[in-house]
């Protein structure tokens, strides 16, 4: 899974992932119900699709309903530069196509229509 983009990935009911290169990321619950353990929490969570939670190191997740659960696993934190990057990398997707023009051969008689002979 690519640890600097988003990813989404399906668990199914009662099916189990380590989480391990997630610490710090979010956890977006799409569809389903999720329980979350963090070896740093002392609590257990439940996020039901809709909510999300971040997570720490040790993280397991687990499908908790009787549904497959759909999930998405996006870095927490988002860096101004990296927001900018992204908005602009979209708006010049959205940019009509222009064709580049590229420099033809020099014309020997030149503007003025007096050539070099």
């Amino acid at each position: 899974m690519d640890t600097q983009a988003a990813a989404f990935f399906e668990l199914a009911p009662r099916v189990a992932r380590r989480m391990d290169f997630a610490d710090g990321r979010e956890l977006v619950v799409l569809k389903g119900r999720v329980w979350v353990t963090c070896t740093d929490h002392s609590e257990d969570v439940f996020v039901s699709a809709g909510h999300s939670v971040q997570l720490g190191p040790g993280a397991v997740v687990e499908c908790d309903g009787g549904e497959i659960a759909r999930l998405r696993v996006v870095p927490a934190e988002i860096g101004w530069m990296q927001l900018a990057g992204q908005m602009l990398a979209a708006l010049a997707g959205l940019l009509p196509r222009v064709p580049r023009l590229q420099a033809g051969p020099m014309d020997p008689e030149g503007l003025d229509g007096v050539g070099n002979r």
